[in-house]
């Protein structure tokens, strides 16, 4: 999984583009905790995010917690958001196309 930041005032976007499994998920946490402490708000950009296994997955609800819900998913690829709708992550994560 390769991740690329952008920046715009509070806002910080992270494009994930491959696979978030348990080999690579730990990468997001890495890219969180080097966060600016401005940032208030955080966009995980996942078009380019092809399979997320249950490790991806736990660390998307950990960084939602870091970031006090102040997280939203974007271009959630179809498989993916079949999972998360399964485990009722529709229901409390924010999503955007």
């Amino acid at each position: 999984m390769t991740i690329e930041k952008e920046v715009n005032g509070s806002c910080t976007t992270l494009i994930l583009k491959g696979w978030m499994d348990t080999e690579n998920a730990p990468q997001l946490a890495i890219e969180v905790d080097a966060l600016a402490p401005d940032v208030k708000s955080l966009v995980l950009d996942m078009a380019g995010l092809e399979y997320m296994s249950s490790a991806g997955i736990r660390q998307v609800i950990a960084t939602y917690k870091r970031m006090n819900g102040e997280m939203t998913l974007k271009n959630v690829q179809p498989v993916i958001m079949d999972v998360l709708s399964t485990l009722g992550l529709d229901k409390k994560l924010k999503f955007e196309q």
